[in-house]
């Protein structure tokens, strides 16, 4: 009885710099839609605006040229920015059940987690001609907001290939494995995993596939389309649906 429907735009840009190194910026915009029930109550509300600001850096560790393979490391941190404390629209005992505030809505649907957020990645690929895979992990630390709410790390395990399918065209295809801990709510005033609340802030492991097609627009402009899709659902908490994506990035010499 409850959706939870997800849309964002992201802008991000990294630069190299000598000896393997680059740095990045990435900046969000959320907009999530809440209807339907939770506990049998009805729960809605909009919670928009900037998320989280990550600061990336990345090195590369060791390269072999000749056989087109790298190893990288990367670190981020999120910085605190945007709204983490939006509302529900209706009043009643589920709204109230997160914060002790009032009608705040849950911390990992809100845009921004407004704490500060590490992140690491190790990532090692090869290229060849036309095709070119990689293999990465990653995990996300969160820090803890108010009433000692925290939202749950994260961990990420994906491999993805790409070929070429002409000089402009290339398709991509991998699978992703996110496994994350459920949220912490202390101090709430009703039990989260309780009747009411329950499955809203638990995780599960889950796998994705993922799917993208990019074109090349005389080496100007990059446009592209892509699709994650859950091939293996969740024991517990919110069940993903698919997300489409729109992909669009300026080539840069």
């Amino acid at each position: 009885d409850l959706e939870l429907r997800r849309g964002w735009i992201r802008f991000s840009g990294m630069r190299g710099f000598g000896d393997g190194w680059a740095a990045g910026l990435s900046i969000p915009w959320y907009r999530n839609k809440i209807t339907g029930q939770i506990g049998g109550f009805p729960a809605s509300g909009v919670a928009d605006g900037f998320g989280n600001v990550t600061l990336i850096g990345r090195k590369v560790l060791w390269e072999d040229c000749k056989r087109g393979a790298k190893l990288k490391a990367a670190l981020g941190l999120d910085l605190p920015v945007g709204a983490d404390d939006q509302s529900f629209g209706p009043d009643n005992i589920v709204t109230n059940g997160y914060f002790n505030s009032g009608r705040r809505i849950p911390l990992g649907w809100q845009p921004s987690s407004g704490t500060f957020n590490g992140l690491g990645s190790l990532a090692y690929g090869q290229s060849r001609d036309r095709f070119a895979w990689q293999a990465l992990v990653a995990g996300k630390v969160y820090g803890m907001n108010d009433e000692d709410v925290k939202i749950g790390n994260v961990f990420l395990a994906a491999i993805n290939s790409t070929y070429g399918i002409t000089r402009d065209l290339a398709g991509s295809l991998g699978f992703t494995l996110r496994s994350q801990s459920d949220d912490e709510y202390p101090n709430s005033p009703l039990p989260v995993n309780g009747p009411e609340l329950r499955g809203t802030t638990s995780h599960s492991a889950i796998v994705y596939v993922d799917a993208a097609l990019r074109y090349n627009i005389k080496d100007v402009v990059t446009i592209g389309i892509g699709v994650r899709a859950p091939i293996m659902h969740p024991d517990d908490g919110m069940d993903p649906l698919e997300e489409f994506s729109i992909i669009f990035y300026p080539s840069v010499n």
